[in-house]
């Protein structure tokens, strides 16, 4: 029999996994759906409360219609966590979509262009915390805009 020198056997499984890691090919990321070009997140998302009704609003950014492919709206995201429980520090916000907003269809230059806004009822005693995101006519989602988060 012939023993193997663990010395040599380590070197060679180094140099294997080495060489699966060289040889890779490819783009690391997310996956994209072949044309589209994400548009960029909103910026400047705010909101204000008018007794208990909450307003965002957003400006559509400008490269919205140059964009590669079809994008053609919003999802609005909030996350709500009651009050009276206890509050987790430091765990994931966890959001779910509570509006789709289209903003028009055709030519870049007959969409819709300028600000838009999302309006919803209030629940007392809630943190809140809404993002929204561009979406495509095939569920494609581009960045997130900035947070606001407020407690009611």
């Amino acid at each position: 029999m012939n023993p193997t020198n663990p010395f040599k056997t380590a070197v060679f499984i180094l140099l294997a996994v080495s060489a699966v890691f060289l040889v890779s090919c490819g783009k690391k990321g997310l996956p994209v759906m072949p044309g589209l070009d994400p548009p960029p997140g909103v910026t400047d998302l705010s909101y204000s409360i008018d007794q208990d009704m909450l307003k965002l609003e957003w400006t559509v950014p400008e490269q919205f219609h140059s964009a590669k492919g079809s994008w053609t709206g919003f999802v609005v995201y909030r996350s709500r966590v009651s009050l009276s429980g206890e509050v987790c520090q430091g765990c994931p916000v966890m959001f779910k979509p509570v509006a789709d907003l289209p903003i028009g269809t055709g030519k870049p230059d007959k969409r819709f262009a300028g600000k838009m806004v999302y309006s919803e009822v209030l629940e007392k005693f809630c943190q809140y915390v809404y993002k929204v995101s561009p979406r495509s006519d095939g569920n494609a989602s581009g960045a997130d805009s900035n947070y606001v988060e407020f407690k009611y």
